[in-house]
């Protein structure tokens, strides 16, 4: 909302494109980093580091210069990115196959339930403080979880460490080769593109007509 009423929609296009390359190197690096180090500890680390990120987008929003926007808009959605990540790695770390089968589906279920609650509070919230406020909000709640992580932790075994015997560009190949040797894998990573594509191509002009259609970001 603060980029659509403060930018802009005429940048979206690009700034898709740049997400995606974002993303990319976002999961390299997240490939790297797991593999490298234990999982238990990265966590908090990777939740701090976001939580940090947030309250940064808040400093930078509060200057009112017009590239904190678009800065603000692929950040927040790398944080997105990380605390998905985050939340499903923990989930796989503190669960055995057994309990995933229970519980990974209520997971699921709060994980929605959760984003419905969150949205519906927006309202109240913009009535009572500015809308960047919630970056500040939302870092509050990363660090809460990093709180309820390091507890459930303590009862935990310790992640594994994955050792690995080759680079990270030969991995690359292998799952590339996986995925070229599996029909089932094609098709899915064919229909994620398409996916992709589908939803950038609904989000861009309901972007547009929200901004003509509400005078500011609270609206």
């Amino acid at each position: 909302a603060l980029l659509f009423t403060r930018f802009g929609t005429a940048g979206l296009p690009q700034l898709y494109f740049a997400l995606g390359l974002v993303s990319f190197l976002c999961a390299l690096g997240v490939s790297i980093v797991f593999g490298m180090l234990r999982r238990d500890r990265v966590y908090p680390v990777v939740l701090a580091v976001l939580a940090a990120a947030l309250v940064g987008l808040f400093v930078l929003v509060a200057t009112g210069a017009d590239v904190a926007y678009p800065i603000a808009w692929l950040v927040a959605n790398v944080v997105l990115t990380f605390q998905g990540i985050v939340a499903w790695g923990v989930a796989s770390w503190l669960c055995d196959a057994r309990q995933a089968k229970r519980l990974f589906p209520v997971a699921n279920a709060a994980k929605i339930a959760g984003a419905i609650a969150g949205a519906a509070l927006v309202a109240p919230f913009v009535v009572i403080l500015p809308l960047d406020a919630l970056l500040i909000l939302w870092a509050v709640a990363l660090a809460a979880t990093l709180v309820v992580i390091v507890r459930a932790g303590r009862t935990a075994p310790a992640a594994p460490v994955e050792r690995r015997d080759r680079s990270l560009a030969d991995e690359l190949l292998v799952g590339f080769r996986v995925v070229r040797d599996s029909r089932l894998l094609r098709l899915l990573a064919v229909s994620l593109v398409l996916f992709s594509v589908l939803f950038f191509a609904l989000a861009l002009p309901f972007a547009r007509a929200a901004r003509a259609s509400y005078p500011n970001e609270a609206a």
